[in-house]
């Protein structure tokens, strides 16, 4: 495929306005890129031809443009972290957390992500001594755009706001009491407990 037409292609699968983000890393690194239909066990990965020295990252066709580019990120660490050091370093150790961080706070600073994404990610990998290398929060995060009415208050973290039906009336989550969580409304101040099944319509981690 030439380098146009993957380039066209891939405009249907990144964040909107990042595709210059994604030129200049293709114009400047040398490596194979291929989207992939979904695989069960992986949403990307990185690969060394041992015989070539051949780089290449893969990424699944079934991800929201933010997955998908969390998942570039990641993958591109890789990338970069075998060009600076090469095999002899662990696959997630402190020189990919490094890159990967920096990555992700570059992405963030050119607006890549939106504000609310933006926080789920800083709150994940870039908090001082806290980096958490398979964030169920954005997982989260991701669902709810995609499905903004599968979830119960159960299945969200604490200090998370969110519109319970059939009201729409918005509180947040404080902790849990038994079978019931301690929840605020945020109009009133008042505080109620929530059953955990109850459903929510959407919510979000931007923490007040």
């Amino acid at each position: 495929m030439r380098k146009n037409d993957f380039i066209n292609g891939l405009i249907n699968f990144v964040p909107k306005d990042s595709i210059n983000y994604y030129i200049n890393i293709l114009n400047k690194y040398k490596f194979s890129f291929f989207i992939k239909n979904p695989r069960k066990l992986k949403m990307g990965d990185f690969k060394v031809d041992l015989k070539t020295n051949n780089l290449t990252i893969t990424i699944n066709n079934n991800l929201h443009p933010y997955q998908f580019h969390l998942t570039f990120l990641h993958e591109f660490a890789h990338l970069k972290t075998f060009l600076k050091y090469g095999r002899g370093i662990k696959p997630h150790g402190i020189e990919w957390k490094t890159e990967f961080q920096k990555l992700i706070a570059d992405s963030i600073e050119r607006k890549i992500f939106n504000i609310e994404a933006s926080s789920v990610l800083t709150d994940c990998y870039l908090r001082h001594n806290h980096f958490n290398s398979n964030c169920q929060k954005f997982d989260l995060f991701i669902k709810n755009i995609e499905n903004p009415f599968w979830l119960s208050v159960k299945d969200i973290p604490d200090n998370t706001f969110f519109m319970l039906k059939p009201t729409y009336r918005k509180f947040k989550k404080i902790k849990k009491r038994r079978t019931r969580y301690l929840c605020e409304e945020s109009k009133t101040k008042r505080q109620y407990l929530v059953s955990q099944n109850a459903e929510i319509f959407n919510f979000n981690f931007l923490l007040k």
